[in-house]
């Protein structure tokens, strides 16, 4: 097995994820803490995986630290654990709020698609979260704006031939529990390993 082809199993997963009420509920929920989200989100990722992909045939490891001192959110793999060298697909999220810290974000999340180019095949995993009604913390427009300023920054930084691999839009009310009635967008981009051919 390549690594792209074990980059289509984990994309189907996450489709099959994204389209659980359940799911974007908690989603919704989450994306209130910015120091836990990420985590949260790489939790249910990997679940998801290994429910569809069981171990030990594949693995599905989280935080893990590479053999090179990289550092991935998520690793893929097939057999019991990674190893450098086998079929393996890195992902990383990001949670990206419009809020006054988005231009520093949105170049932590620039530095994160670069450090996946270095590790193999990997995806950028983005999350843009805006307000959907008026609110003191983040702006009340579409999310798909923080993804395009997302976009424009990975250009600028040299990053010219993007492949989305999956984008949906999540809307999910939760009757008053999270204050922030937020409207969120998922996108998520193919990331090649630098100097595999693709243009840069």
């Amino acid at each position: 097995m390549k690594d792209a082809k074990l980059r289509e199993k984990f994309l189907g997963c996450l489709n099959r994820l994204a389209l659980k009420k359940d799911f974007q509920r908690r989603l919704c929920f989450f994306a209130d803490s910015v120091n836990s989200f990420e985590g949260w989100l790489n939790w249910e990722l990997a679940w998801a995986f290994a429910e569809k992909h069981p171990w030990p045939k594949y693995s599905a490891t989280r935080e893990s630290r590479l053999e090179d001192g990289g550092l991935s959110d998520l690793v893929l793999a097939v057999g019991r654990e990674y190893q450098p060298g086998k079929p393996a697909c890195h992902v990383e999220t990001k949670l990206l709020w419009a809020n006054a810290n988005r231009s520093k974000m949105l170049r932590y999340a620039v530095d994160d698609y670069r450090r996946l180019q270095g590790l193999g095949t990997g995806l950028m995993l983005v999350v843009a979260v805006s307000a959907r009604r008026p609110s003191p913390l983040l702006k009340m427009e579409a999310p798909k704006k923080t993804l395009t300023l997302y976009e424009k920054e990975l250009f600028k930084a040299g990053i010219q031939s993007l492949q989305v691999a999956f984008d949906c839009r999540v809307s999910a009310p939760l009757k008053g529990e999270w204050y922030l009635s937020p409207e969120i967008h998922i996108r998520a981009y193919s990331v090649e390993p630098t100097g595999s051919g693709a243009r840069q």
